[in-house]
């Protein structure tokens, strides 16, 4: 594939297309405006509504369209409503403020087509812009003016500022919208004010593009808007012709061609400039079509991911072909371009979306009618993410360890509005059972504990997944468990992985901002939501804990050795290799992140790509010396009538590996240090005196993986594991 690939080069080389755009004006410096100088608060509702009475407002028409005032020369020029008499100090009430309403229509085929959106303006002395009442842009101002507000220092007007205020052009809407703008002055005894803005948006398209070796999407909507819900009808088609093909739009014979439901999906990534998309494959009579597309499982649910926050394209796939290397089904993806109304989108990630499938999720259906015996057990898809009191319920469980923080379960599939309250009914009080197991003395008990409820499997290797990528998503947010009837198993797994363009980097967020590699996304805490802390408890448990251990030092020989990483992400470069620049050029690899990373944009794909290595390499080095000492992160005070009231001991034991001496250092006493070989067998013990430090020989231990027990006064005990002695 490689050598394919490397042809592909050559030949792209040559004919890749130049992007060309067309300017769309939606404000004109001409356009009508109206002009109100406050003289006592008129609250905010003037910048937000449209039908807001602005009848008694000064109006402002034709060119050269500024708002303002000249006492002197200058301004003159630019002027069409003069306000000098309500603004200027001339002894009478005068106001450093004016407030400027601009509406304008806009169609659903032009707002379609805007992918940049500019402000371009002059302007003495500050302003405040708003989009249908969203602040979109500052300039010497405060977002907090009062009404009788004064810019903080003099700009002059001297020439027109170009703004970019593109991550607003999700507010703009179909039909009529309003440009806000609150103009201030520096004083009420300034000679000049002024304020000229004009609005334009861009038409961003590729004029010859000519292929790919990436799958080419194009969605036809006939002009109309792709709203957040519901889907509306559209046609998609797909050009590929299998791994190592060159792909033109211009194909005759077309992978799919055919009607689908598009609606833009997510949460926050609907922010994005480039919108992600939910897709449902229909038949001519717009029902759902199961069908195979790009040798996928037939299905008629699909979503296409933007990269617009990973700048490496390859920070989900790798997460699902991790979780996927362990042995669990994660959502099949590859790599494509698309195009929407004939307007270059990007690259995308096409994938599956999380669902019950004999070839997704893979656990029973559960009709409406199943209310009663084993028909009653199965199959639920729950997650923790945002939600709503419609679609979910809350836990009679408060967080493990917050009990101010509660917890709520989300409904995934079958919606709740499939749901009987019998099945409603069911799935709560599974987890409420289950987190009652988790509370109790004996929750490690393997007949009557936790084991009873979950597949201990999967949520070691979900946990792997989040902990390697140090995921600040993993366990608040589309975070998926499933269960199937109790006759198929009946245990609640955790999974498939989801959502990680926030991941496998520093986020300005906690532990997710140290640039060591080091901290575990486990414990941090509080957030939103609230995810249970279940493995805070969890790894109180010896059992649980040595076999999380011993699967990551299993894993480190396999898909987490990072040179097998590399190798994946080094097969994503050479796919994107010739097509990314498209991407760059719309979505500029240098002009930052919607997401808050610590660290500056890269301002090439090199750098971005031996970045991503980089952090990886440093994060599983931190892992490999601290996953043996996870068990050393969690302890509980022996207190019977409430087990989950916690006290972290901080311990650590140094070096490790160890030759000659082991040091060891707690914050609490330590009243007896055990060690044990692999065996079993007790090769040292020693009392500390009821210190909070030791320093013990082990030269004469043979080289091998030993084990540490230490009990502390009033604790239990921890057990280091994976002591390497050399």
């Amino acid at each position: 594939m490689q050598k394919s690939i490397a042809i592909l080069v050559t030949i792209l080389i040559l004919i890749l297309p130049l992007m060309a755009g067309t300017t769309i004006t939606l404000v004109e410096k001409q356009a009508t405006k109206k002009a109100f100088v406050p003289h006592e608060d008129s609250g905010t509702a003037w910048r937000s509504k449209l039908d807001y009475d602005d009848s008694d407002w000064k109006i402002c028409e034709g060119l050269p369209g500024g708002i303002g005032y000249e006492k002197g020369t200058g301004y003159e020029q630019f002027i069409s409503l003069d306000v000098g008499d309500e603004m200027h100090d001339d002894g009478g009430n005068a106001n450093t403020g004016c407030y400027i309403r601009i509406p304008f229509n806009l169609s659903a085929q032009t707002l379609e087509k805007i992918l940049v959106l500019q402000l371009k303006i002059r302007y003495d002395d500050g302003f405040i812009a708003y989009i249908n009442g969203h602040e979109c842009t500052i300039m010497n101002a405060s977002r907090f003016a009062a009404w009788n507000y004064s810019a903080p220092s003099n700009n002059e007007a001297t020439s027109e500022v170009t703004i970019d205020i593109s991550n607003y052009i999700r507010y703009l809407v179909p039909g009529e919208n309003l440009l806000a703008i609150h103009g201030v002055n520096m004083g009420t005894s300034s000679s000049d004010f002024l304020i000229l803005p004009e609005l334009v948006g861009t038409d961003v398209q590729f004029e010859d593009f000519a292929a790919s070796p990436l799958p080419i999407f194009m969605i036809d909507t006939d002009g109309e808007y792709i709203p957040d819900e519901a889907k509306i009808d559209a046609n998609l088609k797909i050009t590929y012709h299998g791994e190592g093909e060159l792909n033109h739009p211009s194909d005759s014979i077309k992978h799919y061609d055919g009607n689908i439901g598009i609606e833009i999906r997510g949460s926050y990534s609907a922010t994005f400039p480039q919108k992600p998309y939910g897709i449902e494959t229909r038949d001519e009579a717009g029902e759902n079509l199961n069908i195979s597309l790009l040798g996928f499982a037939k299905e008629n649910d699909w979503i296409l991911i933007p990269n617009y926050n990973d700048k490496a394209f390859v920070r989900n796939s790798l997460a699902f072909e991790m979780f996927r290397s362990m042995g669990h089904y994660a959502p099949r993806s590859k790599l494509c371009e698309v195009f929407v109304n004939n307007t270059y989108r990007g690259i995308y990630l096409f994938t599956e979306k999380i669902k019950r499938d004999k070839n997704r999720v893979d656990v029973s259906k559960l009709e409406p009618d199943e209310i009663s015996g084993d028909d009653l057990t199965g199959g639920y898809i729950i997650k923790i993410d945002y939600y709503s009191d419609d679609d979910s319920f809350l836990s009679d469980y408060t967080a493990i360890d917050h009990p101010e923080n509660k917890v709520y379960f989300v409904y995934h599939d079958p919606k709740p509005d499939e749901l009987a309250d019998e099945q409603k009914d069911y799935i709560q009080n599974f987890i409420n059972n289950l987190e009652g197991s988790l509370r109790s003395e004996d929750f490690a008990d393997p007949e009557n504990g936790y084991r009873k409820y979950l597949d201990v499997n999967s949520f070691i290797d979900y946990f792997l997944v989040s902990e390697v990528s140090r995921n600040v998503d993993g366990y608040k947010k589309s975070r998926f468990f499933y269960k199937d009837k109790d006759s198929k198993g009946g245990l609640l797994h955790a999974g498939p992985v989801w959502d990680f363009d926030w991941a496998w980097k520093n986020i300005s967020e906690g532990i997710f901002a140290i640039k060591d590699g080091s901290g575990w996304s486990y414990s941090h805490y509080p957030c939103w939501p609230s995810p249970p802390y279940w493995y805070n408890r969890l790894l109180q448990d010896e059992e649980f804990t040595d076999q999380l251990i011993n699967r990551y030092f299993e894993l480190r020989e396999g898909f987490l050795d990072p040179d097998n990483i590399n190798s994946y992400i080094d097969s994503v470069v050479a796919l994107v290799d010739d097509v990314k620049e498209r991407h760059f050029e719309l979505w500029p690899i240098d002009q930052g992140y919607m997401t808050p990373e610590t660290d500056p944009p890269s301002y090439t794909y090199e750098q971005e790509i031996n970045k991503l290595k980089t952090w990886i390499e440093t994060r599983i080095h931190w892992l490999d010396e601290y996953i043996p000492q996870l068990r050393s992160h969690v302890a509980t005070d022996s207190n019977p009538d409430n087990p989950m009231v916690s006290r972290t001991i901080k311990f650590s034991a140094f070096p490790n590996p160890a030759r000659f001496f082991l040091n060891i250092e707690a914050d609490h006493q330590m009243r007896e240090i055990k060690i044990y070989n692999l065996q079993g067998r007790m090769v040292y013990t020693a009392s500390t005196g009821l210190q909070q430090a030791g320093r013990i020989s082990i030269q004469d231990f043979p080289a091998g993986i030993y084990f540490v027990k230490i009990s502390f006064i009033n604790q239990k005990p921890i057990i280091f594991r994976h002591l390497f002695v050399e």
